[in-house]
């Protein structure tokens, strides 16, 4: 696997069934006044997440009207936990933010919305988050109460879907999927924008896993195409850091990914963290896209499986 220059690191190659859409055409006109009333009664709902909640039950929301107020409550909840500064403050101290705020324009121009933006930096990590308009969401999976589409400096992009419970798993509470993309460090804007336009509308396939490897300041040189300009102050920025994380640290880091081989039943390995102990691959699990693990396999003498992921690099001969 090659080392890939700046470039390199911005380029990308190009469920589980839910209850059917009550799009808006299904709602009717005393359906929603009866819900308009409700929300409007209810004495904490008004402004921002009133809005929301009406917008998304004519968009198509798919449960009660509890659990629309418990959905847009949450996103109001988190909208609240910002900070208040300028994201053009924080230009020098959040690499990641304006390769975010490109991406949140490039689906401003695709006509969805972004209700909050999240930037986070553990010790030796950058991640970043977009909340999507709920009402964008529903259309094509009406049972969701969340959807997110995350990046991060060592896995690339996300999405993230939380759905309400089934009529048959009301004690199960919200229920979290992610499809893990897979297909380079920082693609650009309009490709990744491409993509999570699609997941919104229902098609929630993912691109075939493409290797990638670069340092960290080839990555934050890469970020740095992608500047701060003004009028990113709309949308409420949440903004988590480690008072550990430092540039110069991130800079010198390895950043890489590489998609495992294909795992075969005989195929041999030496268990990670124990000398001398040799298992076999006696069964290979149906590979689920978008997991962040591609393969599971259960070994021999072994009554659990594990991720080939972790495994396949101690395959011997």
């Amino acid at each position: 696997m090659q080392d890939v220059r700046v470039a390199d690191c911005r380029r990308s190659a190009v469920g589980r069934q839910e209850r059917p859409s009550v799009g808006s055409a299904a709602v009717s006109t005393v359906r929603r006044a009866e819900v308009l009333i409700v929300l409007s009664a209810v004495r904490d709902v008004e402004g921002f997440e009133l809005e929301l909640a009406a917008r998304t039950l004519a968009a198509g929301w798919g449960g009660d009207v509890r659990q629309l107020l418990e959905a847009t409550a949450g996103i109001v909840a988190l909208r609240e936990g910002a900070d208040g500064v300028d994201p053009v403050t924080l230009a020098g101290r959040v690499p990641q933010l304006g390769y975010l705020l490109a991406v949140e324009r490039a689906l401003a121009e695709r006509g969805v919305g972004v209700l909050c933006r999240e930037v986070e930096q553990p010790t030796l990590d950058l991640r970043g988050r977009l909340v999507i308009d709920l009402a964008r969401a529903v259309g094509a999976h009406p049972m969701a109460r969340g959807f997110v589409v995350e990046w991060s400096s060592g896995r690339g992009w996300s999405t993230v879907i939380d759905t309400l419970p089934q009529e048959d798993q009301e004690d199960r509470g919200t229920v979290q999927r992610c499809w893990h993309w897979f297909d380079g460090v920082l693609p650009e804007p309009e490709e990744v924008t491409e993509r999570i336009v699609r997941h919104l509308d229902g098609d929630l396939a993912v691109p075939g896993r493409e290797a990638w490897r670069c340092s960290g300041r080839q990555l934050l040189d890469g970020l740095g195409a992608y500047p701060v300009t003004a009028g990113a102050d709309g949308v409420p920025t949440v903004c988590r850091s480690d008072a550990e994380w430092r540039l110069e640290h991130f800079g010198r880091r390895l950043l890489w990914y590489e998609p495992p081989p294909l795992p075969r039943v005989g195929d041999e390995l030496q268990v990670p963290g124990v000398p001398g102990e040799r298992r076999t691959v006696v069964a290979v699990l149906p590979q689920r896209a978008g997991d962040e693990d591609l393969y599971w396999v259960r070994l021999a003498g072994h009554d659990f499986p594990i991720s080939w992921d972790a495994v396949w690099q101690y395959v011997t001969d």
